[in-house]
């Protein structure tokens, strides 16, 4: 269940820790059942004739009781003028379940406001739901691993062979395009998702990262298309030359 208003930003940093107290204190509403409460926190572009309606569902997903534990799964905040955003994901646990809660925070002045709230149940905890393990994972995810492995190994090869290769003109601007890949393709290793990005740049081919135990881990690839032009042109300046390809083995006088 979702609630949200329209918001925007431009400095992003992590939300200040009144920010933090401040959805816990809003959330700690739901369990309550304070309906009111909860629509009178509320920024006033949310309020619609099903506003209350909403507002039932996401509480009855809370349990009575304090939760065993409240962790702070995500959070950031951007500042427009004498504005702040802040968006938090709060994890909650409860002896019986688990449940995801998103809360949206306009700030003005000091003034808190709440643009969007999003309650979820979740299956376990976001750390083990996002856990990097092939248990219960497809083919598509060694094949997505496998590419994206295979596209670094294919970059940092060619990169070696460009920086010990002599080269017409400037060698080592060779040898950084070597290092570009275009159209970014993200794999989630947790929903088995893929996203595509035409327009965009990536080095080294792959990529692979997890920025916290809360988030999924993606592996990202690229169409490597600096070590692909090199090599053709590399190859060009062996047919110009007419010379066998240098030895590219190890020593200390190929620089």
């Amino acid at each position: 269940m979702v609630l949200a208003a329209g918001c925007g930003g431009l400095f992003r940093h992590p939300a200040p820790a009144e920010d933090v107290d401040f959805a816990k204190a809003y959330l700690a509403l739901f369990p309550a059942r304070a309906l009111p409460a909860i629509e009178m926190g509320m920024d006033p572009a949310l309020k619609d004739p099903q506003m209350r309606a909403k507002i039932a569902k996401m509480a009855i997903l809370f349990p009575p009781g304090p939760p065993t534990s409240i962790r702070v799964a995500g959070s950031t905040s951007t500042t427009t003028g004498t504005d702040t955003t802040s968006t938090l994901t709060l994890e909650y646990e409860y002896p019986d379940r688990w449940l995801l809660a998103n809360v949206v925070i306009g700030r003005h002045n000091h003034a808190s406001v709440i643009k969007g709230v999003q309650v979820q149940p979740l299956k376990e905890s976001l750390e083990r739901l996002n856990r990097v393990t092939f248990a219960g994972k497809t083919p598509v995810h060694a094949l997505a691993l496998a590419v994206a492995l295979l596209v670094l190994l294919f970059v940092l090869g060619t990169f070696l062979v460009a920086a010990r290769t002599p080269a017409p003109g400037m060698k080592w601007a060779w040898a950084a395009l070597v290092l570009v890949g275009v159209v970014r393709f993200s794999f989630n290793w947790t929903t088995g998702m893929l996203s595509i990005v035409p327009m965009s740049l990536q080095l080294l081919g792959s990529n692979f990262s997890k920025p916290s135990a809360f988030e999924p881990f993606v592996v990202s690839t690229s169409i490597p298309v600096g070590a692909i032009v090199y090599l053709l042109q590399r190859r060009d300046w062996r047919r110009e030359t007419g010379t066998p390809p240098p030895d590219v083995s190890p020593g200390p006088d190929l620089l």
